[in-house]
C-alpha cells in the first residue's frame, strides 16, 4: 500500500512540472528527434510523453530538464511549492526564488541542527520551538525593510 502511495505522490509531483517542461522545450525549439536520440528512446515514445498521452519517468523527467538547462531548484520553487510552473519563466519571480534562497541559506545551520538532535536522544518540543523561532528570526532579519514614502 505504501509503494503504491508513493508511487501515486511522485507521479503527482512530476505532473507539476509537465507545463513548464514543454514551455522550456518549445522555447528551446528541441525537436523530438533530437530529444529521443539525446535521451537514448524512441521518437515514438517521446512525441507520446511531449503530447501528454505517455508519463515522464522521474529519470527521464530530470534528464529533460537537465538537456533543457531548467535550473532544477528554481523549477521546484515555481512548480511544487507554488503550483504555478509557468512563474519560473516570470521576471519578477526572480525576487522570489532570490528571498527563498536567502533563507534557506540562512536556515541550513539550525536545520542540520535540528537533525543532529534527532539522531541522539530525542528531541524535547520545546527545543524544536526554539529552532523554529530561530529560523522565523534569521528569515526576517535577511529581508530588507520596507521603503518608505518620503527621501
Amino acid at each position: 500500500m505504501t509503494d503504491q502511495r508513493d508511487a501515486a505522490s511522485r507521479q503527482t509531483e512530476t505532473d507539476f512540472y509537465y507545463p513548464l517542461i514543454i514551455e522550456q522545450w518549445n522555447r528551446r525549439g528541441v525537436t523530438n528527434v533530437e530529444m529521443a536520440r539525446r535521451l537514448g528512446k524512441s521518437v515514438s515514445l517521446i512525441g507520446k510523453v511531449k503530447s501528454g498521452r505517455a508519463s515522464f519517468t522521474a529519470a527521464m523527467q530530470i534528464r529533460v530538464m537537465e538537456i533543457l538547462e531548467i535550473d532544477r531548484q528554481r523549477a521546484f520553487l515555481a512548480a511544487v511549492w507554488m503550483k504555478t510552473p509557468l512563474a519560473y519563466f516570470d521576471d519578477s519571480f526572480d525576487k522570489i526564488y532570490l528571498v527563498a534562497c536567502r533563507f534557506v541559506e540562512a536556515s541550513c545551520p539550525q536545520l542540520l541542527s535540528l537533525a543532529e538532535q534527532v539522531k541522539g536522544d530525542g528531541l524535547a518540543p520545546e527545543a524544536i520551538e526554539r529552532v523554529l523561532q530561530s529560523i522565523l528570526m534569521n528569515m526576517l532579519n535577511s529581508v530588507p525593510p520596507p521603503r518608505t514614502g518620503a527621501n
